[in-house]
């Protein structure tokens, strides 16, 4: 029987078990990375096919820009798919069944599988995240020139957002500090009016603003033309081609930001006495990401080995997909409740992964050890 002690001074074994998982895992990524960039191509292809004078040239660097965020999202499926292909793939070999008649417990063969996860999940976190945050502004630039009635986002200093609607005959620049009620309610407003040219054709200051109907009504506004006095106005009632979805749109985006800048950005909400719950919200579901790649691999131990034994493939498709899709609902229902405030953004980025690794380790504790 192999000892704990003479399983840590066998290197060759631990590099052989954790090269299996960071191989199989990579494929998952590449193939995901690949499959996701051909939809977002072809679907990007589908909406310039109206728009005279695209390059495709620009169609294909903003989908190549555009996949990195997108897989990110996916990242954690791709470690649990991974996972269960590797053990899958060792138990064909008849590997794991050679490990144990050597003594080797499957916490010991697992304990490579952990290592793996923590390292993508540390690097997902300090260096995939950050570089995301560079290719979304490109995204946004470069998706902004192709579809030239979208709207634009621009982020501000003051953990404000600037939204930029391109129209047919103007162009307008929606500033607010706060957006609520998805989107129909917006809290210190800025509107900047201006020709195609770029010329300044009025500029409103207001202290609120609510959609109703098809138009937008400013409370407290501050109404400034280029040609006419400074006027104060109660109510400012104005028809914008802006909608809800795309100022909600704009604000959840305006939260995507770098690991590494959301400390200074949370920082500056608590200061200027504005809402951090999107900030702290996505700083320490970041943090957790690692912890959370490891509970996919205990979660792939569980699953896998139990249908490996009885050999039903299918069963082990399925279960894996089962699990996948319940950890999905619950960590993005865990996400809603943290960034409106119902819960403490703490809570709702660490419980989901605490819960998988909890009840991972209780089922492989149960399920191997009696």
């Amino acid at each position: 029987m192999m000892s704990l002690h003479s399983w840590f001074r066998s290197p060759t074994l631990q590099r052989y078990f954790a090269w299996m998982f960071f191989k199989a895992i990579l494929y998952i990524i590449l193939f995901c990375t690949v499959l996701v960039f051909l939809i977002d191509f072809t679907e990007l292809l589908r909406r310039t096919s109206s728009i005279e004078g695209v390059p495709i040239a620009s169609v294909l660097t903003l989908s190549l820009i555009r996949t990195p965020s997108i897989m990110e999202q996916i990242l954690p499926f791709t470690i649990l798919i991974g996972s269960m292909a590797t053990l899958f793939m060792l138990s064909r070999r008849l590997e794991l069944v050679v490990a144990r008649g050597a003594g080797i417990s499957v916490w010991q063969f697992m304990l490579p599988g952990f290592a793996v996860a923590l390292f993508l999940g540390l690097f997902a976190t300090m260096v995939f995240n950050p570089g995301i945050d560079y290719l979304n502004d490109r995204a946004r630039t470069l998706e902004g020139d192709i579809f030239n009635r979208d709207t634009k986002l621009i982020v501000g200093k003051q953990s404000e957002v600037w939204l930029r609607k391109a129209g047919r005959s103007e162009d307008i620049i929606l500033g607010a500090a706060r957006a609520l009620n998805d989107g129909a309610h917006l809290i210190g407003v800025s509107l900047i009016r201006q020709s195609r040219q770029g010329r300044l054709i009025q500029r409103i200051d207001a202290d609120s603003a609510a959609l109703d109907g098809n138009q937008w009504v400013l409370t407290n506004a501050t109404v400034t033309g280029v040609e006419t006095q400074k006027r104060l106005l109660d109510t400012y009632a104005l028809e914008m081609d802006l909608s809800v979805e795309e100022v909600r749109d704009g604000f959840s985006k305006a939260t995507q930001r770098s690991f590494w800048s959301l400390p200074e950005l949370i920082e500056k909400a608590r200061t200027a006495d504005l809402p951090t719950y999107r900030y702290s919200l996505q700083f320490n579901t970041l943090l957790a990401q690692p912890f959370f790649f490891i509970a996919m691999v205990v979660i792939a131990a569980t699953v896998s080995l139990r249908f490996i034994r009885s050999g039903n493939t299918s069963g082990l498709i399925m279960a894996g997909i089962a699990a996948g899709f319940i950890l999905y609902v619950l960590r993005s229902l865990a996400e809603d409740l943290g960034s409106s405030g119902v819960v403490q953004p703490v809570v709702a980025a660490w419980l989901p992964t605490l819960l998988a690794l909890v009840l991972g380790f209780t089922l492989l504790l149960h399920q191997e050890d009696g």
